[in-house]
């Protein structure tokens, strides 16, 4: 009887922990399957409000700006000859002297078209014109110039291109291996002439000379006057026509460049094509003569957009930072155009910086960053960012500081120099201190507890 009872005890507890057992089971589910309604609308409501906030300083505020920046020569010079030689039908790239990044001085044959060679020359007048013997003008004076200063006379430079000058020309082809092109044959074959004139003039008058009188002397006298008269003009004929021929230099055979050394931006990639006449070529290919020259101190070119180039002015100081070098130059701006409307991108204003020391000559070409530097507040001055200032419905301007117990402080300020996302600030009756939070986001920053200040 006794062991009866403890196998029904036994059963019993059995029972009664799978009863349990399921009813924990059952519990579980049921919690997350079944919600109260207080705890579905705690799972479905935003989450609380985030306030950010920001530190007041006390500090100098100074504005800059950081963009990029092109580095080039402050003069670029173009230059593909519209005539290849006398005897060429079309202008043909014959040789290639230089390269690309190659710098190169006065004096210097940078390339060679159609057998005739391309001379760099210094002078700030642009070329324009062939600079034959009896020119005259400004570019003939920059030319005497250059002879003068390359070593080849002439004595005196002056606006004449003279015997001298003719001289020096002369020279000057001869220290680079090439005859000096001259004004034509038709001119060589004139002065001939003139010269075999004069001969046979000067020949006639001294038979006159020797001569005897005979019985009519006045008449032998008048024909020697006459044969005089006949020498003098031939003679000054033939001078004339010496002086304007002879070697000359043809348009298609140099280039004024204004300061040295000058860079080679871009040559013809292949000797041998054939050139278009007149205009620039493209470089890399070898249809085009079109020689690039970059010429002058390196400057920074810079695209600055409206709302920031209002605030850059002529001498403003710059910091140029090359990544490639890794070298930090500073500068100031040389100049600041007008607003410029540009298809494509929004106006901007072109800025150019001048290095305070010459920039290496690798620099040209490469894109580099420029950092503004604005003029500093006079004196500390207390700084918020930009969003911690809202408007109320009377137009004041306010910001909001948070206390150490949680409660907003409106306080009313007036606004100073702002620059990159801060803003100077003034409380108009209100003290503040460094170091107060301020609220720069919040659902409704002019929600307070305090009373305005």
């Amino acid at each position: 009887m006794t062991s009866v009872n403890s196998r029904r005890r036994r059963l019993l507890a059995v029972i009664a922990v799978g009863a349990a057992a399921s009813l924990l089971v059952v519990g579980f589910f049921a919690g997350r399957w079944f919600k109260s309604p207080a705890q579905a609308a705690l799972e479905v409501a935003p989450p609380p409000e985030t306030e950010l906030t920001a530190p007041i300083e006390y500090r100098v505020l100074q504005a800059t700006i950081v963009t990029r920046g092109e580095v080039g020569a402050s003069v670029e010079l173009g230059f593909t000859p519209m005539s290849g030689g006398a005897t060429a039908a079309q202008p043909v790239v014959t040789g290639v002297r230089v390269k690309p990044g190659e710098e190169i001085g006065a004096g210097q044959v940078v390339m060679e078209v159609s057998g005739r060679p391309v001379l760099t020359l210094p002078g700030v007048v642009p070329a324009y014109r062939d600079l034959r013997p009896g020119s005259r003008g400004k570019d003939v004076a920059q030319l005497n110039s250059a002879l003068v200063g390359l070593g080849f006379g002439p004595t005196s430079a002056g606006e004449l291109f003279g015997p001298e000058t003719k001289s020096a020309v002369q020279r000057l082809y001869d220290s680079i291996g090439y005859p000096p092109a001259t004004t034509g044959e038709s001119d060589q074959l004139a002065v001939k002439a003139a010269e075999k004139n004069v001969t046979a003039l000067e020949d006639a008058l001294a038979d006159l000379q020797v001569a005897e009188p005979g019985p009519d002397a006045d008449g032998l006298q008048k024909k020697i006057s006459r044969a005089k008269r006949d020498l003098s003009g031939a003679r000054s004929e033939l001078a004339e026509l010496r002086a304007k021929s002879g070697a000359m230099l043809p348009l298609s055979e140099f280039l004024f460049v204004p300061n040295y050394p000058a860079r080679v931006l871009a040559v013809p990639s292949l000797a041998g094509g054939p050139t278009e006449q007149g205009g620039g070529g493209e470089p890399g290919k070898a249809q085009t003569a079109g020689l690039r020259i970059s010429a002058g101190e390196l400057t920074v070119t810079a695209k600055i957009n409206s709302s920031d180039g209002r605030r850059i002015g002529v001498d403003q100081p710059v910091e140029v930072f090359s990544e490639v070098l890794g070298k930090s130059f500073t500068g100031k701006v040389l100049s600041v155009g007008e607003l410029t409307p540009d298809a494509g991108v929004p106006p901007y204003y072109p800025v150019v910086v001048r290095p305070d020391s010459p920039l290496e000559s690798k620099l040209s070409g490469q894109n580099v960053r420029l950092t503004f530097t604005g003029a500093p507040t006079p004196a500390k001055v207390f700084v918020v960012p930009i969003s911690a200032l809202f408007s109320k419905a009377d137009g004041s301007v306010n910001i909001v500081r948070r206390l150490p117990d949680g409660r907003r402080d409106t306080i009313a300020v007036t606004p100073g120099t702002n620059a990159n996302g801060l803003v100077s600030v003034e409380a108009l009756s209100a003290k503040l201190n460094e170091g107060d939070r301020v609220l720069i986001s919040s659902a409704n920053l002019s929600d307070t507890t305090g009373p305005p200040r």
